[in-house]
């Protein structure tokens, strides 16, 4: 492992032997998992620091850093930092010469944290690096952990969405709230349809997550047309049958009407781009046409009882 260019960046060559630093060695058992703290969801570490020195310590203090990224290829890997660690359990401990002591290390699983995890995946395997401050009677060392041989701890895409994400509690988030009408609940179907886009999002689904966009949007033209069936247009007949909202009447001045077309017209192009056309979505478009839904929802909800006939 390479010096850091900045204090936020690691370049790791994955065939680089462990090595013990100050007298230790650092090593992650078995993979990351799930538990639960008083702030909320954390990414556990389990790791066993093994006292290599000729002497007996007693460790007083550990923390690390967590980095993420993905293979450069050439077997070398290129990481930014996530977020810091802290001690779970495990310290202090008395570790005898040749001997080890197990010490869980816990991440918070906050939004901005998974959110900068999924940046670096993009949708693929991910890749992190585990860097720990070790203090003692006697001294203090930077100290990197290995995992199964080797200086990164590989996390396929798989366990990393059916075993972290799918356990973080963080993922069963608000939807921004939908006004529905009064004694009506004709936008309840487009509500629950988005709030399944969001999930698949953070899930790192980004093309699913767009297919339930344009099944959550055209939920809520089905609803608009129950509201009042002169909001919408209605194109073809039977299986082809398309609504289109009409904005011109739905909104309150032309400014409005013109903002909204737009609104439409973009999150339809993403739409057609990805599920028509067969382009591989980003995060980042995944996330304007989820905002942008949003967006259109609360619109089409906060004034189609008010809409002009």
């Amino acid at each position: 492992m390479s010096a850091p260019s900045s204090p936020l960046e690691l370049v790791v060559e994955a065939t680089e032997a462990p090595e013990a630093i100050e007298g230790w060695r650092a090593e992650v058992v078995g993979d990351p998992f799930v538990g639960e703290a008083v702030s909320g969801p954390v990414l556990v570490f389990r790791v066993k620091l093994v006292n290599e020195s000729l002497e007996a310590r007693r460790v007083t203090f550990v923390s690390g850093n967590l980095y993420a990224g993905k293979d450069l290829g050439g077997g070398s890997a290129r990481l930014v930092y996530v977020a810091p660690a802290q001690a779970l359990s495990g310290v202090p401990a008395e570790v005898a010469t040749g001997a080890s002591a197990e010490v869980s290390l816990a991440i918070p699983l906050t939004p901005e944290v998974e959110a900068g995890v999924e940046r670096v995946r993009g949708g693929g395997d991910l890749l992190f690096a585990l860097t720990l401050q070790v203090s003692w009677n006697g001294g203090a060392a930077l100290v990197r952990a290995s995992h199964a041989g080797t200086p990164l701890i590989r996390i396929a895409k798989s366990y990393w969405v059916e075993r972290i994400l799918a356990h973080s509690s963080r993922l069963r988030l608000a939807v921004i709230e939908v006004p529905g009408l009064p004694g009506e609940g004709v936008f309840k179907e487009a509500v629950e349809r988005l709030s399944e886009a969001w999930t698949l999002y953070r899930l790192g689904d980004y093309k699913a997550s767009l297919a339930m966009v344009r099944e959550s949007l055209n939920a809520l033209w089905e609803a608009l047309e129950k509201v009042n069936s002169k909001l919408v247009e209605v194109r073809g007949k039977g299986a082809s049958r398309r609504l289109r909202p009409l904005f011109s009447r739905i909104a309150g001045n032309e400014v409005e009407a013109l903002q909204a077309r737009r609104m439409y017209r973009s999150v339809n192009g993403i739409l057609a781009a990805v599920l028509d056309r067969g382009f591989n979505p980003s995060r980042e478009s995944a996330e304007l046409a989820l905002m942008t839904a949003h967006a259109l929802a609360r619109f089409i909800a906060s004034r189609a009882p008010l809409a002009r006939s």
